[in-house]
């Protein structure tokens, strides 16, 4: 039996021994990430991916004096840390360090003119 209508889902198990067991337990939610790219403008390469602690985040532009924004995002939708700054050329190398971050998946959205593209990071 499931009850909805507010964070907590009530579900009942049948045990075999003909009495029930209930367990109560909140479920957390789901992120969803949309990923809007458009490869005429720019491309994103993440080395090394999967990685340890320091990744290159390489970013080809076509065009020049844009500003581009940068986000690291956890697994949650967190956003951990924002860059901002100028292209100064068509192809400019973003250094991340993650060494202070715990191992897991986290995201890199770059922002340039209308355009947005978000990748994936697995860190070690």
């Amino acid at each position: 039996r499931r009850v909805s209508g507010s964070p907590k889902t009530i579900i009942t198990f049948e045990a075999d021994f003909g009495s029930e067991i209930k367990h109560n337990f909140t479920v957390g939610y789901q992120v969803d990430v949309e990923e809007e790219v458009n490869s005429s403008n720019f491309n994103i390469d993440i080395y090394p991916n999967p990685g340890t602690s320091i990744f290159e985040v390489l970013i080809d532009f076509i065009g020049n004096n844009e500003e581009v924004v940068v986000t690291l995002i956890s697994i949650f939708g967190q956003e951990i840390k924002t860059y901002k700054y100028y292209n100064s050329q068509n192809a400019e190398t973003l250094k991340l360090d993650l060494t202070e971050l715990s191992s897991g998946i986290y995201f890199i959205k770059v922002e340039f003119e209308e355009w947005s593209q978000i990748k994936k990071i697995v860190k070690h």
